[in-house]
């Protein structure tokens, strides 16, 4: 709850299965952002319960419970003043990992992501290109190797081309690693390429769950419809050929 009695997210109720994806899809406002945030209490829950493996993240201590799950945001949230290499190492060494296990995984990582440390390690964020940042951002969410990934509308800022190029590199890396991944975003294509199920909020409320499929064919209320609004035929046409029919 914010100040004036707002409730940011209200009787929210919500479970993401091990090694799944989930976005949580709305428009600005809607409560995305804060509801991601809870679960890793960069904002505090006023009531109810949020378990992160089992455990009440309340009873956790922040800085210890932030280590343990990787977050990524728009631009990769980089620290200006250090290079690529120290970036990505952030975590590692608050974790007090050895230098050469730290080593030994940036190389991993950076690699993994596509951006090879001898050639991109020395170089400052200022230097990279957005879709570049965004590849150290998610490297360094992966640099402790954390089995939960919260994503926080990590390809909004990047144009279409890069954009999607990025999406097509998440289904890749997340076929190998099978992270649990919560994701922000505010575009239901985004949504149905890289998430399994979809969670639609309005006002901080659940208004539907389920695939995209479900959210496309079977709006679940006059909300649901309104944040589909005229896009709804492009997008099945779009996102779910087979189903062009279904719809007028």
């Amino acid at each position: 709850m914010f100040s004036g009695e707002v409730r940011a997210v209200d009787c929210l109720s919500l479970r993401v299965p091990t090694g799944r994806v989930l976005a949580l899809l709305g428009a600005s406002g809607c409560g995305k952002t804060t509801s991601l945030r809870l679960i890793n209490r960069l904002e505090e829950p006023t009531s109810g319960e949020l378990l992160v493996r089992g455990a009440d993240v309340r009873r956790q201590r922040p800085e210890v419970l932030r280590r343990s799950i990787g977050y990524v945001i728009q631009e990769g949230g980089l620290f200006p003043h250090v290079d690529v290499w120290h970036n990505v190492a952030t975590v590692p060494g608050l974790l007090g990992w050895s230098r050469d296990r730290i080593r030994q995984r940036i190389t991993q990582v950076l690699e993994l992501v596509g951006l090879p440390e001898s050639e991109f390690g020395g170089r400052m964020p200022h230097e990279l290109s957005g879709g570049q940042r965004q590849r150290v951002g998610v490297a360094r969410a992966l640099a402790s190797d954390p089995d939960i990934l919260l994503m926080d509308e990590p390809f909004g800022a990047l144009d279409p081309g890069t954009r999607e190029s990025l999406q097509d590199e998440f289904v890749n890396l997340q076929a190998q690693l099978q992270k649990t991944v919560v994701l922000v975003t505010h575009d239901i294509v985004e949504a149905g390429r890289l998430a399994q199920e979809i969670v639609l909020l309005d006002r901080g409320r659940v208004v539907q769950q389920g695939t995209l499929a479900d959210l496309l064919l079977h709006p679940a209320d006059e909300r649901a419809e309104a944040f589909l609004g005229k896009r709804r035929r492009d997008l099945i046409r779009l996102c779910l050929p087979q189903h062009s029919s279904a719809i007028c």
